[in-house]
């Protein structure tokens, strides 16, 4: 009886060690790979990025995943919120590239889950734009400026769009 309740702890913790170590190499890999996300991103090496913010997103999703299996919600929540911000990385690369149908799909899905989020918002508008969709583009723009009314990024976006759009008084 004794063996068997330390056979059972013993499992556990092999378990418990296990889940741990699988969860800081996947941790180690995503951030790994965000950061030459981030890097290729920024020299133009799009495809690049493309590939290094997948990696670190499923990283983080596989992670996300386990520990909401586990009942640890708060950290799990934790390696959601950045997949979803590697995610939205992504996105503008796909942008980046002229894969606008694409990027809108991305940056829409991250709108559902946070509709308040004034950069993915923003991140609409350049899309929308990109593909010609100026009202739209102008309306997601008003949308992100509700969030964050004095981003001089937003603002100047949404300008340049009224710009192309004839409208200079509202330029």
């Amino acid at each position: 009886m004794v063996k068997m309740a330390i056979t059972a702890k013993i499992d556990k913790l092999t378990k418990t060690t296990k889940m741990a170590n699988t969860l800081k190499e996947l941790n180690r890999s995503a951030e790994e790979n965000c950061k030459k996300g981030r890097i290729s991103f920024k020299v133009g090496k799009f495809e690049d990025a493309l590939a290094a913010y997948g990696e670190a997103a499923d990283a983080w999703k596989e992670m996300a995943d386990m520990l909401f299996e586990k009942g640890k919600e708060a950290r799990g929540k934790e390696f959601l919120d950045k997949n979803l911000e590697t995610i939205s990385c992504y996105g503008m690369a796909l942008f980046k590239l002229e894969r606008y149908e694409e990027a809108l799909e991305i940056v829409d899905a991250a709108l559902e889950l946070k509709p308040e989020n004034p950069t993915e918002w923003s991140n609409r508008g350049f899309v929308l734009s990109a593909l010609d969709r100026n009202e739209e583009a102008i309306e997601a723009f008003e949308k992100a400026l509700a969030f964050d009314p004095k981003s001089p990024k937003i603002l100047t976006s949404q300008g340049i769009v009224y710009f192309r759009m004839g409208l200079l008084k509202k330029a």
